[in-house]
């Protein structure tokens, strides 16, 4: 353009004055402050409308998302899955459903903060809940607790007390049910572990939590004994001096359940324990010991191992399965003998009878682990591969063996056993499965009840039973001699269980070649005194047993195995009536020396025997039984 021309310059500065002005007045509308009083009800208006606008904009998004309302809140809570694909999968289908709605999850949030209907907020709000909290909410407010070597909770279900491991599956499953019933939704996986571990720890390091002893299927508290039925109504049994009654489990007894346990029958008054006769197969010194470990099963502390031995077809399997069902049903009954430590206490912390069937041996670490269940022993392994944290397995259980012949071959384990050798059944006397436990199941009240009053009786008289001679299952002899007036005629128990205590230990030396090789050199010997390898020697050049034992392949070879072999056999020994005592000769070098003693028993066994070569074939007298039991038989006093 050019400018130099009067018009054209003044046409240019007319078109500056008016973009100037134009532009003024953008500022000024811009500008805070209104110019004059109309444009301030002008501005007013348009907000008025604008807040219509919004208001209608709302209500339609309400209105759209009242009816997929549920379905996204299902979804939601599939966010918080530790699937990643799952909850790809979940926000996938949100974004879906609002984009068909025409909203997303701006809107899905906006109202939930400005929703006017309370039934719309609540659920808005429920959905945008931390799980978390709300889990630990229903715990700390339906629960209590309180510690053992873990956390446990009590719970109501069905108006009863049921109580759980905190870190176990049932407690979780309560307080998922509970989440259920509170939110409308399932919890997530990482909520729940997270609250189970978060109430744990409040419960382990609080200082209000109290302390409580659990356990499982019975108790014996204050000179009680509880039994757990183990039904929906967490009913036990409290059995004292003065008889038994069903009851609620009471505040300082707390019972534990495990999956498999099963319940046990309502006792019922009325029966006698002699109708278990005709459901066992044993003569009437099996059946006096057989009630004995029965009884026994329903107290705490030591327990002996029932060893079930007998040929095929001797029911040594029922047998078995009549004292778990009597004692602590299962949903296994007979399981085969583990063959590690850790299966083992796994096995035994989940039933309070395990029976193993049909055991053909028992290794020496297993035989050991035995030993620890008899005598209530712990054990303690790591809980996980990945860290320093260990689980513990603790307390006595009642054990059953069963096979074709005794396993027990060491003396550790076979002074803690009860061996019941059971004859075969013939065909003309077998009844058919059906029958037989038809006709059991319809008596299993009656017997558990007739239990019952035994037991009670044993409580009321076990104050005054006293033992001259006392065994390492003490406890097990004293509270069967308590017991025993009430199903059997006194003193069966004792002799009994002499009887069985001496046909262990011939066993033992049968199965011990240098216990065997001792007792024969012993056999016309009242002492004998020399070193180890004088005596090593002696028993290997002078083999005076029957099954020449010192030319077997478990013969030791050298001193320093035969004195191990040796101080392993001395208890076995002492109760043949030998007693084996290691010593030193007051020389110069201490020479270790071993010296063999007769003692009583031993020699009136030896005379027994020389008069049993003696006489001629037909058998021995009743008489010289009857004196070798009344020499080994333990003394019982009653107060």
């Amino acid at each position: 353009m050019d400018l130099t021309n009067p018009s054209l310059r003044s046409m240019a500065v007319a078109r500056r004055c008016a973009c100037g002005e134009r532009q003024g007045r953008r500022k000024f509308f811009k500008s805070p402050f209104p110019r004059s009083l109309a444009d301030v009800f002008r501005g007013h208006g348009r907000c008025i409308d604008l807040e219509n606008d919004r208001a209608r904009a709302m209500t339609d998004k309400r209105e759209a998302l009242t009816p997929i309302l549920e379905t996204l809140g299902k979804l939601f809570a599939m966010l918080g899955s530790d699937n990643r694909d799952e909850v790809a999968n979940a926000a996938a289908k949100m974004n879906a459903i609002l984009k068909k709605a025409g909203l997303d999850l701006h809107d899905l949030w906006q109202l939930g903060w400005n929703a006017n209907n309370d039934e719309l907020a609540a659920i808005l709000a429920t959905m945008f809940a931390d799980d978390v909290d709300v889990l630990l909410k229903i715990g700390r407010e339906r629960a209590t607790y309180f510690c053992n070597d873990a956390v446990f909770a009590d719970v109501v279900v069905r108006g009863n007390r049921n109580t759980y491991a905190v870190e176990s599956r049932a407690f979780a499953n309560w307080l998922q049910h509970e989440f259920f019933l509170e939110m409308k939704k399932a919890a997530p996986s990482s909520a729940l572990k997270t609250a189970i571990r978060t109430l744990a720890a409040i419960a382990e390091f609080g200082t209000q939590t109290p302390r409580h002893r659990v356990h499982l299927r019975t108790a014996e508290v204050d000179r009680r004994i509880y039994i757990d039925l183990c039904d929906e109504q967490w009913q036990c049994v409290e059995v004292d001096e003065n008889g038994w009654q069903l009851v609620k489990a009471p505040p300082q007894v707390r019972f534990r359940r495990t999956p498999g346990m099963r319940p046990l029958p309502v006792p019922q008054r009325g029966g006698s324990v002699d109708m278990l006769r005709e459901f066992v197969n044993l003569n009437d010194s099996g059946f006096v010991l057989f009630v004995g470990v029965l009884l026994d099963a329903f107290r705490s502390g030591k327990h002996p191992i029932l060893n079930l031995v007998g040929e095929l077809g001797a029911a040594k399997s029922t047998l078995a399965k009549i004292f778990k069902l009597l004692i602590d049903p299962d949903e296994t009954e007979l399981r085969s003998l583990p063959g590690t430590l850790r299966e083992i206490f796994v096995a035994v912390n989940n039933a309070r009878v395990r029976a193993w069937d049909n055991v053909s041996q028992i290794p020496g670490a297993i035989s050991d682990a035995l030993c620890q269940l008899s005598d209530g022993s712990g054990f303690g392994t790591r809980r996980l591969y990945t860290d320093d944290e260990e689980i513990r397995v603790q307390g006595s259980r009642s054990i059953i063996i069963t096979g074709l012949t005794n396993c027990v071959t060491r003396p550790d384990l076979n002074s803690r056993s009860v061996v019941l050798t059971l004859q075969p059944i013939m065909d003309e006397d077998r009844k058919s499965e059906v029958e037989f436990w038809a006709r059991f199941n319809e008596a299993r009240p009656l017997l558990v009840g007739a239990l019952l009053d035994v037991v009670a009786h044993g409580l009321k008289q076990l104050p005054n039973v006293r033992l001259d001679r006392k065994s390492r299952m003490a406890d097990f002899e004293l509270f069967a001699h308590a017991c025993e007036e009430a199903y059997a005629p006194a003193g069966s128990f004792a002799a009994a269980l002499s009887a069985n205590a001496t046909e262990l230990n011939e066993t033992l030396i049968e199965d011990d070649s240098v216990a065997k090789a001792i007792t024969a050199f012993m056999m016309k010997r009242t002492k004998w005194s020399g070193t180890t390898t004088t005596l090593l020697l002696e028993l290997t050049n002078r083999d005076c047993t029957e099954q020449r034992v010192s030319k077997q392949k478990d013969w030791p070879k050298d001193a320093t195995r035969f004195s191990k072999r040796l101080r392993a056999a001395a208890a076995t020994l002492r109760k043949a009536g030998i007693d084996v005592a290691h010593g030193t000769m007051p020389d110069r070098n201490k020479t270790r020396i071993i010296t063999l003693r007769q003692t009583e028993s031993g020699r009136s066994d030896s005379a027994d025997a020389a008069k049993e070569k003696s006489r001629p074939k037909g058998g021995v007298p009743p008489m010289a039984d009857k004196k070798k039991q009344r020499l080994q038989r333990p003394g019982v006093r009653k107060r």
